[in-house]
């Protein structure tokens, strides 16, 4: 008994010993921003119809929407979103500071059919300096670049009225931060992340009507080497779609982000509309922000899409914006080229 009673205390100390060690060398947090983790809007024919597509008819850019709306494809599609450019009056850094990609203009990449998809997402590729100290910015300043990547694998499948939809991708991150001051040695620290997410979706339709759910990063974790572990904002969307007739679509979404810690939770309202005027030409316009009822809060989109007989598609989409009390114009190309082709658009 006195053995077993010396080995257990002996093993209890060696624990305890383990968790205190650990706790003195507890690696701090990464104080990455939640925005870091977003990207920006991608679907460029969503975004022209005020960012929705929770319910709306799938397309190749469905796995960051609703991955249940994917079903709606009637072939395979390479895709590929572009944000081509930004107007405002602003200066060119503020303009580009407001996302985390910094005028990248590769946003999204995908190869997708009715069951399936893969897809490259480029969420965060930046370099900033904050000066600590005005008056010796040379000496005094904080350094940070960051790139985070997403690749995602998305299967879907439909039952009669009713669609799902999964998502499940892997994530990987590279960090730098260096803090220079007077007097002190500079502070520079690297750090690799890799990590994972799991979005899933689903939506019900009938002849006129679509009603979708879809959540995001649920959950969704970065393992650092050098920080703690971040979650990722979790995103959930809901969508109601409505095709009155086969050539127009008016669709609305509310969306709410769950940022961690003592960040701010916002939601979001969208709505657009989508009119197929012609066989081969299609026009969108829409509004979304987290309060509808003031203008400065209010954004605007608006898109077009052209169609050849063979199912290729090439997407334009604007969208404006406030940002420090300055309009901001922004506008994006998308191209879908079909690997097999059917007779029609199938839109």
């Amino acid at each position: 008994m006195n053995i077993i009673l010396r080995k257990a205390t002996i093993a209890g100390c060696l624990f305890c010993s383990l968790v205190l060690s650990g706790v003195a060398e507890a690696k701090p947090r990464s104080h990455v921003r939640s925005t870091d983790f977003s990207g920006k809007p991608v679907g460029v024919r969503n975004v022209g119809m005020g960012e929705t597509g929770a319910a709306t008819t799938g397309d190749s850019s469905s796995p960051v929407w609703n991955p249940a709306c994917m079903v709606d494809l009637e072939s395979s599609f390479w895709a590929m979103d572009f944000d081509v450019a930004k107007q405002s009056t602003l200066d060119t850094n503020v303009i580009l500071g407001d996302t985390p990609l910094r005028g990248r203009k590769l946003v999204y990449l995908g190869l997708a059919n009715s069951e399936s998809a893969i897809f490259f997402r480029p969420l965060a590729n930046y370099r900033e300096r904050v000066i600590t100290n005005t008056a010796d910015p040379a000496n005094n300043f904080e350094d940070t670049s960051m790139k985070v990547y997403q690749i995602g694998l998305t299967a879907a499948q439909t039952d009669k009225q009713s669609d799902v939809g999964l998502t499940i991708s892997y994530l990987n991150a590279r960090r730098s931060y260096m803090d220079v001051e007077t007097g002190m040695t500079p502070e520079l620290t690297m750090a690799d992340g890799h990590g994972f997410s799991l979005d899933m979706g689903m939506r019900g339709r009938t002849d006129h009507v679509s009603v979708g759910l879809a959540f995001f990063n649920i959950p969704g974790i970065i393992y650092w080497n050098e920080y703690k572990a971040d979650q990722l904002p979790v995103q959930m969307k809901a969508g109601l779609a409505f095709n009155p007739i086969s050539a127009v679509t008016i669709a609305s979404d509310y969306e709410k982000r769950f940022y961690r810690g003592g960040e701010p939770k916002p939601d979001y309202l969208h709505i657009g509309l989508e009119l197929k005027l012609l066989r081969w030409f299609a026009v969108r316009g829409g509004t979304y922000g987290d309060d509808l009822n003031d203008p400065d809060k209010t954004n605007y989109t608006a898109g077009c899409s052209f169609y050849s007989t063979q199912n290729h598609r090439l997407d334009f989409a604007f969208r404006t914006y406030r940002l420090q009390e300055e309009r901001v114009y922004n506008y994006m190309v998308g191209i879908a080229l079909p690997i097999s082709n059917t007779a029609d658009s199938g839109y």
